[in-house]
């Protein structure tokens, strides 16, 4: 009965924690002036597109991109969103978290074991990931441009050069030349 317990409490655990991400605030949004945006929605974005990156590279191991791009950034339930200008002063114990938040769930070591390569940044499929992710900060920086943001330009600038594949630079130029709204305002056009 014990370890029925254990596991029990494991797994709600993990699922309130991962509702938790909905509830935490992209901190680098300060530095911008406006907009808001949280862990969960940025998370869900960036595994779209990882998922469309990955179209692009059929050599990598889709299971391997989703899990990376799905679990990012889920350190932060328990770390916060460093910006770019708080790491200059604070570092996060990622690790640490990482371990904390996976290591009694059934799933647990292929989560930290896909985290660990993504980290090391060198696997195709961290490379898709860590440009998804780039990408994804990119299209909500333009996004926050249309919407009146005159900071939005300074961002995607300093952002861009991030970007590693030929894909993720193309569509980089691609959401930065768009209209945020187009997509919508075709289906609108089309007549029934």
């Amino acid at each position: 009965m014990q370890l029925r317990n254990n596991m029990q409490n494991n797994n709600t655990n993990f699922i309130f924690e991962a509702g938790t991400l909905a509830n935490t605030q992209r901190s680098g949004l300060a530095h911008l002036g406006m907009g808001r945006q949280n862990i969960a929605e940025h998370s869900f974005r960036t595994t779209c597109i990882s998922h469309l990156l990955s179209t692009y590279y059929p050599e990598a191991d889709l299971s391997k991109v989703f899990l990376m791009s799905l679990y990012h950034d889920f350190h932060e339930s328990r770390t916060g969103d460093l910006n770019a200008l708080h790491k200059k002063y604070c570092t996060a114990d990622e690790v640490s978290a990482i371990n904390d938040s996976f290591s009694d769930l059934p799933m647990g070591l292929e989560i930290k074991t896909a985290l660990t390569e993504k980290s090391e940044n060198e696997s195709i499929e961290a490379i898709i990931v860590k440009d998804a992710d780039t990408l994804e900060w990119i299209a909500f920086l333009v996004e926050q441009k249309w919407n009146g943001s005159k900071k939005a330009d300074f961002w995607i600038e300093r952002t861009a050069p991030r970007l590693k594949t030929k894909i993720a630079k193309q569509i980089c130029q691609d959401l930065i030349n768009a209209n945020p709204d187009d997509w919508w305002k075709k289906i609108l056009e089309k007549k029934c």
